[in-house]
């Protein structure tokens, strides 16, 4: 009776460790599924870390931008149109999947993206646009007082040396 419960107790041990291990592969590929995305890469943790990204959310990015059903209808359309009608972009595509490249498929990138980096170097350009506006009025302006201290100095020079002649008596 007691080897019976027992070996009962580890073969139900065992069956409950496997039903475990299987939960925990089907909630760790859940978690990848939900928070990474499929076509890029990008995880939900890395796209939401951009700094100063008010773009797109991830779910929105995942869904809208980098929708997987799209590029395999991309796919599908490539293979089924007659060759000698693709576009510049099309025939490239196409190329690339035949050799088996996927470079014409983003890697942790997407427009939304690139928008946004693109408006954050036009206007680190603008600043430093303006900084080199403002430095050069700066330096005008500290030209313009040395020439007119150089003026008022001259001036007074020549006041000092027409007061010396004026009192020595000899004129120029």
């Amino acid at each position: 009776v007691w080897v019976g419960v027992l070996l009962f107790n580890i073969i139900t041990g065992l069956m409950v460790d496997g039903f475990g291990a299987l939960r925990d592969e089907d909630n760790e590929r859940s978690d990848i599924f939900e928070n990474t995305c499929f076509v890029c890469g990008f995880t939900r943790e890395a796209y939401d870390d951009i700094p100063n990204f008010q773009g797109p959310s991830f779910d929105y990015h995942k869904s809208e931008e980098h929708d997987f059903w799209s590029y395999v209808a991309y796919y599908v359309y490539l293979k089924r149109k007659n060759k000698a009608n693709l576009t510049g972009v099309e025939s490239h595509a196409w190329k690339m999947l035949q050799a088996g490249n996927m470079a014409w498929i983003p890697v942790r990138d997407s427009a939304a993206i690139q928008e946004f980096q693109d408006d954050q170097e036009g206007d680190l350009v603008e600043e430093e646009k303006r900084d080199e506006d403002d430095a050069e009025s700066k330096l005008i302006a500290k030209v313009l007082r040395i020439m007119e201290s150089s003026k008022t100095t001259n001036s007074s020079q020549e006041n000092l040396g027409s007061e010396k002649d004026e009192s020595s008596g000899v004129s120029l």
